[in-house]
C-alpha cells in the first residue's frame, strides 16, 4: 500500500491563497504609471538637471552645486525660510482649529446645523483671485477690517497689507480662513465615523462631553487627524497665489515665503537656473513630514 508519505511526495507545495498574486490587474495599470512619469517625473528631473547649469553666452553651462552654494550664502534664503515656517505654522494652526470647530458644530443634527453645512465649504470653492482681492479690500484704510475695530472703540485706519509688521498676519488670517473647509470636512467625516454606541456607552459610564471627546472620540480619528494635518503643511508651505496677489512678497520682503520668491526669481529675475535650485530645495524640505509620516506608519504597522 503506498503510503501517504509516498504519495504527498509528488506534490509541490501551494503558495497560500492570500500570497497568490495575480499580475493581471497590474498590467493594466502600466500605462497610467507611465503617463504619471512621464507628466510628473520628467519635469522634476529636467529641472534637477537645470539647478546644475547657468546660463552663459547664450547657452547652458555645467556648474556643478555653484547654484545651491549661492542660495545658501544668501541671506534671503534663510529669511524666507524662517517666513514659510511662520506662515506654515500659523495658518496650518488656524485652520485646523476653525475645521475642528465647525466640523464639532456640524455633527449635531439640529435644523440650523443642516442647513448652515453648505455654506462652511464656500470659502474653499472660491477661486483663490476672487478670496485674495475680497481680502484685499478688507484690509485697506477703510476696509471692513477698520470697519469693525471703529464699532468696538478701536479706530484706525492703517493698510494692513502695506504695513511690514502686519502683512504677514493679515495674509495668514485670509489664507486661514480660505481653507479652513479642508479640515472642516476630513474631521467631520471622521467623527461621523466613529460608532454610535462607544460614545453612549462613555456617558453610560459616566464621562461628559470633554471627556468622551478626549478619551473616546479623539483615539478612534487619530489617523484622520494626522493625514489632514501632513497634506494640509505640504499644501500650505507650497502656498503661492495668496500671497503674491495679496502682497506680491512685500512690503520690504515681509511676506516673502520661498514659493513667492521662487515666482519672483524666475519670472521677474528671469534666472531659471537659481530658480530650478530653489525648486529643488523647496522640494526636499516638503519631503520631510513625508518622510516623517511614512516612517510612524510603518512603525506602527510592524508593531
Amino acid at each position: 500500500m503506498t503510503s501517504i508519505k509516498a504519495v504527498g511526495a509528488g506534490i509541490s507545495p501551494r503558495r497560500p491563497a492570500s500570497r497568490r498574486r495575480n499580475a493581471g490587474p497590474y498590467v493594466w495599470l502600466i500605462p497610467a504609471f507611465a503617463l504619471l512619469l512621464f507628466v510628473v517625473g520628467y519635469p522634476i528631473i529636467e529641472n534637477i538637471n537645470a539647478s546644475f547649469t547657468t546660463a552663459a553666452g547664450g547657452t547652458d553651462q555645467y556648474v556643478g552645486l555653484a547654484q545651491y552654494k549661492s542660495m545658501l550664502s544668501d541671506p534671503l534664503f534663510y529669511h524666507s525660510v524662517l517666513l514659510t515656517i511662520y506662515w506654515t505654522v500659523g495658518v496650518t494652526a488656524l485652520q485646523f482649529l476653525l475645521g475642528a470647530v465647525a466640523a464639532l458644530a456640524a455633527d449635531r443634527s439640529s435644523w440650523f446645523v443642516r442647513r448652515i453645512r453648505p455654506v462652511l465649504i464656500i470659502p474653499w470653492v472660491l477661486p483663490g483671485v476672487v478670496v485674495a482681492n475680497i481680502w484685499v479690500v478688507f484690509y485697506n484704510e477703510d476696509g471692513l477690517v477698520n470697519s469693525l475695530l471703529s464699532l468696538v472703540g478701536i479706530h484706525s485706519d492703517q493698510a494692513w497689507l502695506a504695513n511690514q509688521n502686519t502683512a504677514l498676519p493679515a495674509v495668514i488670517l485670509a489664507a486661514a480662513w480660505k481653507g479652513f473647509p479642508f479640515y472642516f470636512l476630513l474631521l467631520l467625516a471622521g467623527l461621523q465615523s466613529v460608532p454610535v454606541e462607544t460614545r453612549e456607552a462613555a456617558k453610560i459610564d459616566g464621562a461628559n462631553s470633554f471627556q468622551t471627546l478626549k478619551g473616546v472620540v479623539l483615539p478612534q480619528m487619530k489617523a484622520i487627524v494626522i493625514t489632514s494635518l501632513v497634506l494640509g503643511v505640504i499644501a500650505t508651505s507650497n502656498y503661492f497665489d495668496g500671497i503674491y496677489l495679496m502682497t506680491g512678497g512685500g512690503p520690504s520682503n515681509a511676506t516673502l515665503t520661498l514659493p513667492v520668491w521662487l515666482y519672483n526669481t524666475a519670472f521677474s529675475e528671469f534666472d531659471i537656473a537659481k530658480a530650478s535650485a530653489l525648486s529643488v530645495i523647496i522640494l526636499l524640505i516638503v519631503l520631510v513630514p513625508v518622510i516623517i509620516r511614512l516612517i510612524a506608519q510603518r512603525k506602527r504597522s510592524r508593531r
